[in-house]
């Protein structure tokens, strides 16, 4: 009944999605969304091999109801709210751009790594030729195997796929709840559903990183595995360490933070259980030596102290101070980690089992962690990475946690029965009431006074230009023409903007409110995540990170009249030289077609 009804929400799901986005192509967009469902698939056959998929049927014909129930609450989780979700990937990238709309920075620097899996192999920005970028890209190498399989561009489909990630998500989480309390009462299954399901989603950031989404249905995925191991009694078997040292190298791959927190709660509970064993330290030891290597490739390109402030102990004293006073820069995931600190503590005063204690000292360390992060100075926005990984890691561990004890399991003295389920059924009332009116924007109005998202997808509404307003999407058009008129393609050739040319592009990108004047280094990778041909000498302006530790000064924006002293010839491909942005013209140096 549980499969009926995940199978249903996965059919909804995939039907609107379809309806949505059908100006991509509505047979692209069913194989790229069949594609994400045999994600799940595979998850679902993996976790049941062997197993018998069974669910208590319900007694009365009330309980029976919960299952459309399930189904619609899972459809309605799947809408994140807030306008930073559209901001960063609206319905229609290109046509969000073209009228003046939102993109965010981070979506197009992602799929310009994506464009180069796609078409060399290996990622990068290409901002002069494709120089390697050392970065965390397991998701993107699955998402260009997608767009590879299904035909679909990669910065036109940002919209579709992260509906589709939600979706993903949103089910494994389900299944997974569905499976760890197949031998509880349904009533557990479906609050286990209400109060995870938001919990586990929280601010959505799981799906909002391009990198993180397949790093987290790792997580969901193997979490029962993972779970077992380091809480069961027994000695772990070699198999078992094996792959948890698989599962934490794919995890840093997807997203070092992730992979980081979850090496990190993983050992301590192995150490706290076995620590007399030699094979953890030999574990611990392995997965130490590929940090070091990977750790230090994948720092090159970021920044811990800004080198204009250089670094103060006072400074760090009161930045620590700042963030555990909910202060600063994303005070929320401070917060979140001292709420999920408060549930552990709650599960160990009613029950004291070792693994919740290994659970609190994971939580514990893992932020210590982060204060000695946001001391150094760290990236905000990587010490927002750690806490969310911290807490999705323990949440989830710890949600597997309270799903283990049975219901005759013996409470600590002197708490009564009677006393906890009283209050237990109190918290999740509480909890159900946050949850649900917690939810955001929903799909047709129902909690929110947002406009109904079911309205507006089912025609590619473009605005309309006039002469003097260029359109990225028409730029791309002219140069696939001229490119295949000349014989060329994405593997043979550099584009090459002048420093002349660049100020209409930059003015058209400029209207944009994340694409503003200010940032214009994201201006290069809008057009090589559109275009998928990269560039030469495309760096306008420089940024601490974002892959530009590939790239010298050399590398910036010249005039035409330097192209031919700058020995453009090089790299043995063909130079396209844009001499006007709209109407587009181009020309060729070096190569079969050029001079």
């Amino acid at each position: 009944m549980i499969f009926t009804s995940i199978a249903a929400y996965l059919g909804i799901s995939v039907i609107y999605n379809i309806a949505q986005y059908q100006s991509l192509g509505a047979a692209r967009v069913t194989v790229a969304a069949l594609l994400f469902v045999a994600l799940f698939i595979c998850f679902f056959a993996v976790s049941h091999r062997g197993e018998s998929w069974r669910f208590p049927r319900p007694q009365n014909f009330w309980a029976g109801l919960w299952i459309p129930l399930v189904t619609l609450f899972a459809w309605m989780s799947s809408f994140p709210s807030g306008e930073r979700f559209q901001e960063y990937y609206p319905a229609f990238p290109l046509n969000s751009i073209d009228s003046g709309g939102p993109i965010g920075r981070d979506t197009v620097f992602h799929e310009t790594l994506i464009q180069s899996i796609m078409s060399f192999g290996y990622p990068s920005t290409g901002l002069n030729d494709v120089p390697l970028l050392v970065y965390h890209t397991l998701s993107h190498y699955t998402e260009s195997a997608i767009l590879l399989i299904s035909g679909l561009e990669p910065l036109d489909s940002a919209g579709l796929f992260f509906d589709l990630k939600v979706v993903l998500i949103v089910a494994s989480i389900v299944l997974l709840l569905s499976a760890a309390t197949k031998d509880r009462s349904f009533t557990t299954f479906v609050v286990a559903v209400i109060v995870a399901v938001p919990a586990l989603t929280s601010r959505w950031l799981i799906t909002w990183s391009l990198a993180l989404w397949l790093t987290t249905f790792i997580l969901i995925a193997t979490a029962r595995f993972s779970h077992r191991a380091i809480t069961s009694a027994a000695r772990p078997t070699g198999a078992t360490l094996v792959g948890l040292g698989v599962i934490g190298v794919a995890l840093c791959l997807g997203k070092i933070s992730s992979g980081m927190i979850y090496i990190l709660v993983v050992g301590i509970h192995l150490l706290i259980s076995h620590g007399r064993d030699r094979r953890i330290y030999l574990l611990g030891t392995s997965w130490l030596v590929f940090l070091v290597i990977y750790g230090w490739q994948f720092a090159r390109d970021r920044t811990i102290v800004p080198a204009e402030d250089g670094f103060s102990v006072w400074n760090g004293i009161k930045s620590v101070a700042k963030m555990i006073l909910l202060n600063g820069k994303f005070p929320q995931y401070t917060q979140d980690l001292y709420v999920l600190g408060g549930v552990i503590i709650i599960t160990w005063v009613l029950y004291r089992r070792r693994s919740t204690v290994a659970l609190a000292l994971s939580l514990a360390t893992g932020f210590a962690g982060i204060c000695v992060l946001q001391f150094l100075g760290t990236n905000p926005h990587d010490v927002r990475y750690f806490a969310q990984a911290l807490f999705f890691v323990v949440l989830l561990f710890t949600v597997l946690e309270i799903l283990s004890i049975t219901p005759t399991a013996s409470l600590a003295k002197p708490i009564t029965n009677a006393v906890f389920r009283r209050w237990s059924y109190v918290a999740f009332v509480g909890v159900l009431a946050i949850a649900v009116t917690g939810i955001g924007r929903a799909p047709l109005d129902v909690l929110t006074s947002s406009p109904a998202s079911i309205i507006k997808p089912f025609s590619d509404v473009r605005p309309t230009n006039d002469a003097t307003s260029p359109r990225i999407e028409e730029f791309r058009h002219d140069l696939k023409s001229f490119m295949e008129s000349e014989g060329l393609n994405k593997r043979n050739s550099l584009l090459f903007i002048p420093s002349e040319v660049w100020p209409d592009l930059s003015a058209r990108l400029a209207e944009s409110d994340s694409l503003k004047a200010g940032k214009s280094w994201s201006h290069p990778f809008v057009i090589y995540a559109a275009t998928g041909v990269p560039l030469l000498n495309g760096i306008v302006a420089w940024e601490d990170y974002y892959g530009f530790s590939a790239y010298s000064e050399r590398n910036v924006v010249i005039p035409a009249a330097q192209l031919s002293i700058s020995d453009p010839c090089r790299f043995g491909k063909t130079i396209i030289v844009v001499g006007k942005w709209h109407p587009a013209a181009f020309s060729t140096q070096c190569g079969a077609s050029g001079e």
